[in-house]
C-alpha cells in the first residue's frame, strides 16, 4: 500500500547533470562536478541522485576505484541517497566482446564502491532492432552481457536493470528476464516515458507483464513523440493508471525522476539555470505524484 502522504514520504532522486558544472570531465573537476551537481539536487528538494557514470568513463584509468568510493561516501555526508548509476548502453554486435565484459565488470565495481542498489544499462543497440534477422543476436548478446555484470556484481546487493526502450517491444524485455530468471540480482528499470512513446499494451497489462522483476523506475514525461524527459505531470503519461499498478515493494524504494537538461558549462548560466530545472522539477513531480495516489484511491 503506498504512504498516506507520498509528498512528504516518498524519497525521491534525480539523474544529475554533472556537465553543467564542468566545462569537460577532467581529473581536476570530477570531484567538484559530482559534489556540486549532488548539491543542486538537495537544494532543490531531491532526497538523492542517480549518478552518470558514463560521463567519467575517459577518467577510470585516472581516478581509480578509491575515487568512486570517496565520492559515495560524500554524497551519503550531504544527506542524500546514492541509490543508482545509470550505466553504460550495452554496446553494438560489432563490438569487441572481451574488451566489452572488461568494460562492463569495472562499471559494476564502481557501482559497488559508490555504495549505490542499482546500476541501470540499456540493451544492446543496433538501427534496426525490429529485424527478425538480428533479433536472436541481440537477445543472445543481452543474456551474455547481463551475466558478465551479474557475476560481477555478486552478492554485492547491486542490483542490474535493464531498462525498457522504445525501440524494442516489451515482450523482449519479459523474455529476456525469462532467461535470466536464475539471477536475483537482475530485474527491470521501468521507464515511463520511454512506454508513453511507444504504449504497447495498456499500461496496466505492460506493468503486469513485468510486474515482479520491476527493480528501479525512470520518472519522466512527454506529449508521445519523443523521448522530451519532461518532469512528470507535463505531458501526457497517465500517472494514475501508473502508482495503482506499481508493486507494492516499490514504496520501499526511491523513485528517481529523470530530466533533460542539456546545459554545458560553457553557457555562462548553466548551474543557476540547472538548479532552477531541478526545483521547478521537484515540485512538479511530487505534486504530480500525490495526485496520482489520490486517483489510484
Amino acid at each position: 500500500m503506498p504512504p498516506a502522504d507520498p509528498h512528504s514520504q516518498q524519497p525521491l532522486s534525480v539523474g544529475v547533470n554533472w556537465l553543467a558544472h564542468a566545462r569537460e570531465m577532467t581529473a581536476d573537476n570530477a570531484e567538484c562536478a559530482v559534489l556540486d551537481s549532488a548539491r543542486a539536487a538537495k537544494a532543490a528538494g531531491f532526497d538523492g541522485v542517480e549518478l552518470p557514470l558514463p560521463l567519467a568513463a575517459h577518467l577510470f584509468d585516472e581516478l581509480g576505484e578509491s575515487f568512486w568510493s570517496e565520492m559515495g561516501y560524500r554524497i551519503r555526508e550531504l544527506g542524500l541517497l546514492t541509490h543508482s548509476v545509470h550505466g553504460p548502453n550495452l554496446p553494438t554486435l560489432d563490438a569487441d566482446v572481451t574488451e566489452t565484459a572488461a568494460s562492463l565488470r569495472r562499471y559494476a565495481r564502481y557501482c559497488v564502491a559508490l555504495g549505490v542498489g542499482v546500476m541501470v544499462v540499456h540493451p544492446t543497440s543496433h538501427s534496426h532492432p525490429h529485424v527478425c534477422t538480428h533479433v536472436p543476436k541481440l537477445f543472445e548478446r543481452d543474456v551474455e552481457l547481463s551475466r558478465v555484470i551479474s557475476d560481477e556484481l555478486g552478492d554485492s546487493g547491486v542490483r542490474l536493470a535493464i531498462e525498457n526502450l522504445p525501440t524494442y517491444g516489451l515482450r523482449y524485455l519479459a523474455e529476456l528476464m525469462g532467461r535470466l530468471d536464475d539471477r536475483d540480482n537482475i530485474g527491470v528499470c521501468f521507464d515511463t516515458g520511454h512506454w508513453n512513446v511507444r504504449p504497447e499494451y495498456s499500461l496496466t497489462d505492460a506493468m503486469g507483464m513485468l510486474r515482479e522483476r520491476i527493480v528501479h523506475l525512470h520518472l519522466n514525461d512527454n506529449h508521445g513523440l519523443c523521448d522530451e524527459h519532461l518532469a512528470p505531470g507535463t505531458g501526457t503519461f497517465p500517472w494514475g493508471v501508473f502508482i495503482g499498478g506499481l508493486p507494492s515493494f516499490m514504496w520501499d524504494r526511491p523513485w528517481m525522476v529523470e530530466l533533460s537538461t542539456p546545459l554545458y558549462q560553457s553557457r555562462p548560466d548553466a548551474a543557476e539555470r540547472d538548479a532552477q530545472i531541478l526545483a521547478e522539477a521537484c515540485r512538479q513531480s511530487r505534486n504530480t505524484l500525490t495526485q496520482a495516489v489520490q486517483e489510484a484511491d
